[in-house]
């Protein structure tokens, strides 16, 4: 299984403290991770 399907499996899950698993993109080489720090109202994307 390659790692894009078994971190979808983790999809808005806690990575870190306040830091949730947003998406998996694949891309050409390598895997695009998207991740969302801090609270919703003043949290941020990250690519």
């Amino acid at each position: 299984m390659d790692i894009t399907r078994r971190l979808l499996y983790f999809l808005n899950a806690p990575v870190t403290a306040y830091c949730r698993l947003r998406g998996v993109l694949p891309a050409p080489g390598a895997v695009r991770v998207a991740i969302r720090a801090g609270d919703d109202e003043n949290g941020r994307d990250f690519l």
